[in-house]
Parts: C-alpha cells; sequence; structure tokens
C-alpha cells in the first residue's frame, strides 16, 4: 500500500512540474497583446513552441536581452494587458516594459501562486511600468493567495488610468523592495482608489 502510495504522489508530482511551461516575450516592441499566443515562445530566439495552451501555472519571461525571437531585438515593449491568470511574470536581463490597456474597463494579470518562487520578479536593471490613460482604461498586477513579489529594479504606476498592484489573503511581505529598487507613482486624487 505504502509503495502504491508513494508512486501516486510521484505521478502527481510529475504531472504538475510537467503542467508548468516557461515561454519568452517574442513579439518585439509592439504595442502588442499579452494574450496572443504567437507574441510568447518557449525558445528565447523563437524556435520553440509558441504559448497555446494557457494555464495558471505558466512562468512568462520578458528578457531584455531579445525581445524579438528569430531576429533579435532589444528596447521597450509595450504591452496591452487584458485580463489573464499565470504562474509567474519576469523581467530580466535590462527588460523594459510597459502594461497599458486599451478598450477600455480594467486589464488583470493574477498571478497564482501555482509555481514555487516570487511570482512577479523584476530583476535588477530591468523595470516594469503600469501606464494607462484613464480613457483607454486601467492595469491591475493581482497577488493571488499566496503570491509573492521581488522588485529589485524599477516598478512604476503612471498616467490618468487606475493602476495598482493588490493582493487576495496575501501575508504582510509578498511584495518586497530590495535595497537599490526603485519604486514612481504620480497618483492623483482622482486615482486614488488604486
Amino acid at each position: 500500500m505504502k509503495t502504491f502510495l508513494l508512486t501516486c504522489v510521484f505521478v502527481l508530482g510529475m504531472a504538475t512540474a510537467y503542467s508548468q511551461a516557461t515561454y519568452y516575450w517574442v513579439g518585439g516592441a509592439g504595442p502588442a497583446s499579452f494574450t496572443t499566443a504567437s507574441n510568447w515562445n518557449t525558445a528565447l530566439d523563437g524556435s520553440g513552441s509558441a504559448w497555446t495552451t494557457q494555464t495558471t501555472s505558466d512562468i512568462l519571461i520578458f528578457n531584455g536581452s531579445n525581445i524579438g525571437g528569430a531576429t533579435p531585438a532589444t528596447g521597450t515593449v509595450t504591452v496591452n494587458i487584458t485580463s489573464i491568470t499565470v504562474g509567474q511574470v519576469k523581467f530580466v536581463s535590462n527588460a523594459n516594459v510597459v502594461f497599458t490597456r486599451v478598450g477600455g474597463t480594467t486589464g488583470t494579470v493574477t498571478l497564482s501562486g501555482a509555481v514555487a518562487g516570487d511570482d512577479l520578479f523584476i530583476e535588477s536593471g530591468s523595470s516594469l511600468s503600469l501606464n494607462s490613460a484613464a480613457t483607454n482604461g486601467n492595469v491591475q498586477i493581482l497577488l493571488n493567495g499566496g503570491s509573492t513579489g521581488r522588485v529589485s529594479g524599477s516598478l512604476s504606476e503612471l498616467n490618468t488610468g487606475q493602476q495598482r498592484i493588490s493582493s487576495t489573503a496575501a501575508a504582510p511581505g509578498s511584495l518586497v523592495f530590495t535595497s537599490g529598487s526603485k519604486f514612481t507613482s504620480n497618483i492623483t486624487s482622482s486615482t486614488s482608489s488604486y
């Protein structure tokens, strides 16, 4: 019986590990949609598989050393946000990314907490800006449940839209700014609810 239970636990662990996939942004400078499958690939150079089956355990990486896939490119990436749930979003190798919203309402990137490690990760030298005009809608990053975040680079919330990072039942200290990190905001009274 113990052998059977151990085998079941092992198979379940393998299935969980297998369902988790890592994808790199290959959609170029944009503006481009966060949820378009062809903008993500299992290989930084775009030679792998596109993000065809989106799951709540996927790890999405913006790598500043190449934002264009097969045709290497660098620079600022502008991404249009709609609502989606993923495992982790990481910004590495001097990535410079702007999350914006087009079409009104709020676009939310929910981090499920289904993957071990920090779910929102901004490496030193990398930056994320939540930057949407009120007329276009709002941008939100939601740290769901036990999700965590670590900012060693720069995070900013700018413009007239309601930009925010929020959590559902996250423990205090779930979002950590390390020494040398930078946070910038121009939140006004009209956007203070976020």
